[in-house]
């Protein structure tokens, strides 16, 4: 026997609903064409890890200046 709360099943249809969507609803799932959401999360994160790979401590270059700014590129 399938049992509801009345009261949540008659918020989530659409003739109840009053006033404008939440903010969640309203936009566009991820990688539409409207402009929001495009950019690729992972994008970043392989530019700099190639980046990080790629870094080698410079000769006149000290550890902790070499750390530190590993460490920039990180954060």
């Amino acid at each position: 026997m399938a049992m509801a709360n009345h009261n949540t099943v008659g918020h989530a249809q659409a003739n109840n609903i009053v006033g404008p969507l939440p903010h969640s609803v309203r936009d566009p799932p991820y990688r539409m064409p409207y402009g929001w959401n495009t950019k690729d999360p992972n994008e970043d994160m392989v530019s700099n890890r190639s980046q990080l790979q790629n870094m080698v401590k410079r000769e006149y270059e000290g550890f902790k200046t070499y750390t530190q700014r590993w460490r920039k590129l990180v954060a």
